[in-house]
């Protein structure tokens, strides 16, 4: 990839992401005005407190993990949506502000009783596309109903992430990538979290998007398909895992042109890695902009503060080297069965290698392909203090970190070096 590619990527999207951004706030206004609120108060507050994060807002079912930090986020801010002005209430979104001493779901079955009795404020640093699909369901049905979607989401995305990386790169080492992710991630429960079950689809279906269109074309073409996925994942997103999708788009992007024979630098994956992050954060930057223009025309809007220095640099203790990716990582393995489940997809893949054979030149292939990795690992040592902050929601680069680690063993072991395809006769 050259400078050129960068300049031509980078000026389409410019073009492009202002346009989708109107749309998306169109979308998010247009469903703000249309959904039936009284209704979906009644829904939020009919479901039961174990569901909304109460006692535990890290709960445990079945071996797997459910965070319901996101959830009573979102759920607060639509109990504060106004159809009459569904402009300022997309802007604004205002939700909870919970104190030191409680949760933001406990501080949300108080305000179910009475709005007043909590602190309130404009949680505008955030689209939160996700909820598009809570105002959707829950106009019409219950929050068992969004629950039960919201899986079914979840499994699709991830069927349609296998199917695009099985296309790629072949049933083993997708099924590797896809299902070490899925089950050490806790994705299959995470359908209980209807906002982070968004998020995960969205995730898989921009990751799968990115695999079946940009990661075979021309340079610039995969730089703007990279850029897209990020700003995608980035309307839905709660902050959780854009390192995660930019390493998936990057190790895809590098495991396609090996498999083509053709030649990969580390640069060139670093900057799809980029592309990833930088549209992700264009699409940010711009509801930023529309929450600073609501400002300055007198409107109250909060997107950060002072305190949040504390946790997102290394004010909160956060960025000593290794300590997020320590705590993601013992966030990952909090199972015991965690552990016996990794050994046995490593024997899979192990299997796969011993099948392929190992070449001498595979070590070389398998070091690049752990490159998109190692970047999301750096970005997260970059934001420790959020990692640490949030690591039942942050964790998930480990999972894919492992299952792109095993995939990438049985691609190392799988792909002929373009000099050895060269050299190889018709004959043989």
């Amino acid at each position: 990839m050259t400078f050129r590619d960068l300049l031509s990527a980078a000026w389409r999207l410019a073009l492009v992401l202002p346009l989708l951004a109107a749309a998306a706030f169109g979308l998010l206004a247009g469903a703000t005005a249309l959904a039936d609120h009284a209704t979906i108060g009644r829904a939020i507050r009919a479901a039961p407190p174990v569901e909304l994060g109460v006692p535990a807002i890290d709960q445990y079912r079945r071996g797997f993990r459910e965070g319901f930090f996101p959830e009573c986020a979102g759920l607060s801010l639509l109990l504060r949506e106004d159809e009459a002005a569904p402009l300022a209430s997309v802007i604004r979104s205002e939700t909870i502000l919970p104190p030191p001493d409680t949760t933001i779901c406990r501080e949300l079955l108080r305000a179910f009783a009475d709005e007043g009795a909590v602190t309130w404020f404009t949680y505008a640093r955030y689209w939160h596309g996700s909820l598009l699909l809570h105002r959707a369901v829950l106009s019409f049905g219950g929050y068992a109903a969004l629950q039960a979607i919201a899986a079914g989401l979840v499994a699709g995305g991830l069927v349609l992430l296998f199917a695009a990386l099985a296309r790629r790169v072949g049933v083993v080492a997708a099924g590797l990538a896809v299902g070490t992710f899925a089950l050490l991630g806790d994705a299959v429960a995470v359908g209980a979290v209807p906002m982070q079950a968004v998020s995960v689809t969205a995730l898989a279906g921009a990751a799968a998007a990115f695999a079946q269109g940009g990661a075979g074309r021309g340079n610039a073409g995969v730089l703007v398909a990279a850029g897209l996925a990020g700003a995608a994942y980035n309307f839905f997103d709660f902050f959780c895992n854009p390192d995660v999708l930019a390493a998936l788009c990057a190790w895809i992007f590098a495991a396609v042109r090996l498999k083509r024979g053709a030649a990969v630098r580390p640069f060139d994956i670093a900057l799809v890695f980029g592309a990833v992050i930088a549209g992700y954060g264009a699409f940010w930057a711009l509801k930023w902009g529309l929450a600073l223009g609501y400002a300055a025309g007198g409107g109250e809007v909060y997107l950060f503060s002072a305190g949040d220095a504390e946790r997102w640099g290394p004010q909160g203790g956060g960025w000593l080297p290794g300590r997020a990716s320590a705590a993601i990582v013992a966030a990952t393995f909090d199972a015991w069965w965690k552990g016996g489940l990794a050994v046995v997809l490593a024997g899979i893949a192990w299997l796969a290698v011993r099948h392929a054979g190992w070449r001498a030149s595979a070590g070389a292939t398998f070091a690049l392909l752990l490159i998109p990795a190692l970047l999301g690992f750096a970005g997260v040592e970059a934001l420790a203090g959020h990692t640490l902050a949030h690591t039942a929601l942050t964790f998930r680069l480990v999972p894919l970190a492992i299952g792109l680690g095993l995939a990438s063993l049985v691609l190392a072991a799988q792909i002929t070096p373009l000099s050895r395809k060269a050299a190889i006769s018709p004959a043989e």
